[in-house]
């Protein structure tokens, strides 16, 4: 088995080192020419068995959809083009007619994507078959079982079909390309198995305050009203349902919002940057837009106005505050309201390893490592982070290795960190490369 571990490549933003819209139309960028040099660098001319992205793929945050497809179309078709996706024949008697798989476990930029492909399983294709429709299952994890001698069972995606078929793809990503992918679907984790430990990978958004904090208040707003399968504790199907909504409308909402569009990312720019100025234009705006709606003659005070207004003010600054940055972010885990969101995300974890266990006919061992995107900050494989995980159901408490993807965006100012790929090969083990991709490097 080959395979390759990427994620954030951003594709719709400007500034994606993959590849990027230009007045001349789609051009691939640096990033890939240096992507595409390191897989045959690890494995020559051979393809890869599996091509992992862990999320932030097609940035529907930034750019309509089309834009974003239209990228992607024209970076995967060259991804075929140059050899590094397996190739399949489903007539044996024909030419290659499917490449991949590419197994996508999606990020918070294009969260959109898992809501649509849950969309046409559950929904879309029951009703077409004359069936009815079912809930959308939010979490399906995706295990890589691999034994060390090079058998095991592949790609499993529990719960969508079968352990002994395991028949997937088949979605409409597939013909996004000529010839199609195999795209497979998991979310949010993936659990990689091989010599009795487990590499744990996700993209990492739901370690972030902005992406799970209606999850942390509804615990404390609903308590024991909020019916819980675990009381006080989110598993991973609550946490991406509860958490649903600020994720569409800060992924695809804020992408199709038309002229809103480019507002809303120059003030995600303020933010990261620090710049208040246009932040608090527009709060006194909206605070000068509520006073007109209320009728009180308290607040026709200059001093009252002044002090409602310091409150608002005040609560923007420490929602804001709240809310930590994520990209470009060093030390991330060691924040404690990152480290609080993690440990939680992490209990969920364990809790569906627990219940994969019951049916799955392999032992899944608690994680051991992590591989995570999110913060553009690559920690390779061979000099890990480590962060202690708390006790869990049967997981003690303990140490466990961390790394990370990095990302694949130019930085305006200075030149980036890079990204990371990781790689890994029967009977080898799991390795990793550092990408330089900036003007220069």
């Amino acid at each position: 088995m080959r395979l390759a571990v990427i994620s954030d490549i951003h594709l719709g933003d400007p500034s994606s080192a993959m590849a990027a819209d230009t007045p001349q139309g789609c051009e691939i960028g640096t990033g890939y020419t240096r992507f595409a040099e390191a897989v045959r660098g690890q494995f020559g001319n051979d393809p890869l068995d599996y091509l992992i992205v862990l999320g932030d793929v097609l940035d529907f945050s930034i750019v309509h959809y089309s834009t974003a497809y239209s990228i992607g179309k024209t970076l995967f078709e060259r991804m075929v083009g140059d050899g590094l996706l397996r190739s399949r024949r489903i007539d044996p008697s024909g030419s290659p007619s499917k490449y991949g798989p590419i197994i996508y476990v999606p990020g918070n930029h294009d969260l959109d994507m898992w809501h649509t492909v849950e969309y046409q399983v559950n929904i879309i294709q029951r009703i077409d078959k004359g069936k009815e429709a079912e809930k959308l299952r939010m979490s399906v994890p995706t295990i890589i079982h691999e034994c060390a001698d090079g058998s095991g069972l592949g790609v499993y995606l529990h719960g969508v079909s079968d352990i002994a078929t395991r028949e997937y793809g088949g979605l409409f990503l597939d013909s996004l390309t000529a010839p199609p992918i195999d795209w497979y679907f998991g979310f949010p984790n993936l659990y990689f198995v091989v010599e009795g430990e487990t590499v744990w990978m996700t993209h990492g958004q739901y370690f972030n305050f902005f992406w799970s904090f209606l999850g942390q208040w509804a615990l404390k707003v609903f308590g024991e009203e909020l019916e819980l399968r675990r009381p006080g504790h989110l598993d991973l199907v609550e946490t991406v349902g509860i958490n649903c909504p600020t994720g569409q409308l800060s992924c695809s909402s804020i992408g199709q919002a038309g002229p809103l569009t480019t507002i809303v990312r120059a003030l995600e720019h303020d933010i990261k940057a620090g710049n208040m100025a246009r932040i608090e234009r527009y709060a006194d705006r909206v605070f000068v837009a509520l006073l007109a709606r209320i009728d009180s003659r308290v607040l026709k005070f200059p001093l009252i106005k002044q002090i409602v207004r310091c409150i608002v003010k005040r609560l923007i600054d420490g929602l804001l505050n709240k809310s930590t940055p994520a990209r470009d972010e060093r030390d991330y885990l060691e924040k404690p309201d990152i480290k609080a969101n993690f440990d939680e995300f992490y209990k969920a974890t364990v809790y569906e390893i627990e219940e994969i266990r019951s049916t799955y006919p392999f032992d899944i061992p608690y994680p051991s490592r992590l591989i995570f995107g999110h913060t553009h900050r690559p920690i390779p494989w061979s000099s890990p982070d480590t962060v202690t995980v708390p006790a869990c159901a049967g997981a003690p408490e303990r140490e466990i290795e961390v790394c990370n993807t990095g990302g694949w965006l130019y930085h305006d100012a200075d030149v980036g960190p890079g990204a990371e790929v990781f790689f890994y090969e029967t009977g080898k083990g799991f390795s990793s490369r550092r990408i330089r991709y900036e003007p220069g490097e």
